[in-house]
């Protein structure tokens, strides 16, 4: 029985309106706040809303743990925050745990932190590396394609 679902954030949940720009988007945020300081962040970014409200269909239904684990810090954005906190119990950040994506043991200790087991947890990223360094620990994963496709494939476990 899944009981967690843990979910990359960047390129997952949150992506660049700018479909030819092709790097980090942790990156990106720290160039704008460089050069414009207080920038309109919805202007340069777009949530997810289709695997958001996805999301939100399974802890209804099924009483899941939702949360969070990413890289970087743009999810800590104020303008982020009413789309997160009511949804989401925890937004773990790589960088601020001092723990890496590709590391196994990384999942074992986070499914910790959720209360949950790691293979009663779902782990959702669009990078290879990071799913099978979570399959290591143990966890179900979902390589992100899209909304559809992940939508799809998460259900296959419930």
């Amino acid at each position: 029985m899944i009981t967690a679902l843990l979910s990359d954030f960047s390129k997952v949940l949150l992506f660049v309106k700018d479909k030819t720009y092709g790097g980090k988007l942790n990156a990106l945020n720290r160039q704008l706040i460089q050069e414009k300081g207080d920038y309109p962040f919805f202007n340069y970014f777009e949530l997810n809303t289709e695997l958001l409200d996805f999301y939100a269909l399974l802890k209804k239904k099924y009483s899941i743990s939702l949360n969070i684990f990413t890289t970087g810090t743009v999810q800590e954005r104020p303008e982020l925050q009413p789309y997160l906190y009511p949804l989401f119990e925890n937004v773990f950040s790589a960088n601020n745990l001092e723990i890496g994506k590709e590391n196994s043991q990384s999942y074992v200790v986070l499914a910790k932190r959720v209360n949950a087991k790691p293979q009663t947890t779902i782990y959702i990223d669009d990078k290879q590396s990071n799913l099978d360094a979570a399959q290591r620990a143990g966890m179900n994963t979902v390589l992100y394609v899209d909304a559809e496709t992940a939508r799809k494939q998460i259900l296959r476990f419930f």
